[in-house]
């Protein structure tokens, strides 16, 4: 591997981590200001995407100040609803923004974070090995 392929795939892999460290931080940060709330799945919003049909949980709750929040969950399912309707849920909202919730139950708020950051060590580790054994000879 040349330097300038290493180069590449180094600051290649050195942003990706850059941009998942900047959101595992986003995340944690909503982590410690995020309120609880009981919510409930009232409706499933359907989406057509790619010849499938998925189903998104939409949920209401309540915020401390007494403000009724509808939110539609990010988390999808193509069998099916995967919260029924009417089931009640534990739900992670921001209260400067309500209608930004998670349902920390369903959902992993650390899985993009983490998964970007492994694909960069997926670049970031062999193209290291390939420059360094590879211009040994």
């Amino acid at each position: 591997m040349s330097y300038s392929e290493f180069r590449a795939c180094l600051v290649i892999s050195l942003v990706l981590i850059g941009i998942s460290a900047f959101l595992g931080f986003k995340r944690y940060q909503f982590l410690q200001r995020g309120l609880h709330a009981q919510g409930t799945v009232v409706d499933q919003y359907k989406a057509d995407e790619k010849s499938r049909t998925y189903y998104y949980p939409v949920v209401e709750f309540l915020t401390e100040k007494g403000e009724k929040v509808q939110f539609r969950s990010t988390e999808r399912s193509a069998r099916g609803p995967l919260i029924e309707t009417e089931s009640k849920v534990d739900v992670l909202y921001d209260p400067e923004e309500p209608a930004y919730a998670w349902l920390p139950e369903h959902q992993s708020v650390w899985a993009f974070p983490l998964a970007l950051f492994g694909f960069s060590l997926f670049i970031l580790v062999p193209s290291t090995l390939f420059y360094v054994y590879g211009n040994r000879s």
